[in-house]
């Protein structure tokens, strides 16, 4: 069990896992009035652990769902949400070198965390945001 299922529970999610069927067909959700997470049984662990990173991205930047918010605010709430998980997995990703790497094979990366296609541009903008911030700290 990894440090992300203890961040859940320390921040009072509670979770739980279901069997998708025809009328729910996602990975997961959240229920913010129950505190809880739901997981779809049927997928890796890693897509489980990605899920719930996503819902604790929601939690730490404050996202509240309203009817009236526009498809442009829901688009930059998933957004800050799917960019949380990344910046996760970089920096677990990184914290496997010794040293600060030359570059970073994207593609194995998102292939090892299972992340979309659809995310590579934000992988190449965390990383880049990670190691200015890693290079800026080595330069003092």
């Amino acid at each position: 069990m990894s440090d992300i299922w203890e961040l859940a529970r320390q921040l009072g999610a509670k979770v739980i896992f279901f069997k998708p069927n025809e009328e729910i067909t996602k990975d997961g959700m959240y229920y913010r009035e129950l505190k809880t997470v739901c997981l779809n049984d049927n997928v890796s662990t890693m897509r489980q652990e990605n899920v719930l990173l996503h819902e604790i991205g929601h939690s730490f930047y404050g996202h509240e769902h309203f009817q009236c918010h526009s498809k442009g605010w829901s688009l930059k709430q998933e957004n800050q949400a799917e960019e949380y998980v990344i910046h996760h997995r970089a920096e677990q990703w990184l914290a496997e070198y010794d040293w600060e790497p030359q570059s970073i094979d994207y593609d194995a990366f998102m292939r090892y965390f299972e992340l979309d296609n659809n995310l590579y541009n934000s992988v190449v903008k965390v990383f880049n945001s990670i190691l200015t911030d890693h290079q800026t700290c080595a330069s003092y």
